[in-house]
């Protein structure tokens, strides 16, 4: 394994806001859930780890952390691709799929503008101007596609055990298993699809001097 790429000051800058970002959304998100008073720190926690939304911000969150820092571990394009790509996996379902289903009002709408909007857009903005270009492999794309899958695996035993499941295109119990492994199996392609469409443009637009190197 080669050495993460050093992190210019100025992605650490905009590494530190984007942190700020992601934390104070699932933060709002974590007080929406807490506001009528129905449910403990520990509860309002565990029941939001069940989200993809929340999971994906999280993972945010915390790489941003790690470069703001200065790790550059966390600075690597084969990481920050996955995030930043998972990220706009949930805008697009969001927006295509959820939006509009539950009504939302004052914490709950800011923490659903913060996480469904606001952090995929500016995940998308920092990956453009700062990630280094040339790094990616097609098989970082179907490494990436490894989590949605986990995560479909994830919320269905937690359905299955609890009866809760988290979309509606998930919903075992009321759409039946069919449409659920379909539901899945669309998602986790289209995923895949755009994990190597973003792995062949980094390639395609990687400067000469990594042209022939990987990560």
């Amino acid at each position: 394994m080669t050495p993460g790429p050093t992190i210019p000051p100025a992605a650490r800058r905009a590494a530190a806001a984007l942190a700020l970002l992601a934390w104070a959304a699932l933060v709002v998100q974590l007080a929406a859930v807490m506001q009528d008073g129905t449910a403990s720190l520990p509860v309002a926690v565990w029941a939001l780890l069940r989200y993809f939304t929340i999971l994906t911000n999280l993972a945010l969150a915390l790489a941003m952390t790690g470069i703001a820092l200065g790790w550059a571990l966390t600075f690597r394009p084969a990481i920050l691709g996955g995030v930043t790509l998972s990220l706009l996996l949930v805008g697009s379902v969001y927006h295509l799929l959820l939006r509009g289903i539950v009504p939302l009002a004052g914490l709950g709408l800011i923490a659903d503008l913060l996480l469904h909007s606001a952090t995929p857009l500016a995940a998308l903005i920092y990956w453009c101007a700062f990630v280094p270009r040339g790094h990616l492999r097609p098989r970082h794309a179907l490494l990436w596609t490894l989590y949605p899958i986990a995560y479909g695996a994830y919320a269905l035993t937690r359905g299955l055990i609890d009866g809760i499941y988290p979309y509606p295109f998930l919903d075992l119990p009321r759409i039946g298993l069919a449409h659920t492994a379909l539901n899945g199996a669309a998602v986790i392609l289209a995923f895949a699809g755009a994990a190597l469409v973003v792995a062949w443009l980094d390639r395609r637009h990687a400067p000469l001097s990594t042209a022939g190197q990987s990560t």
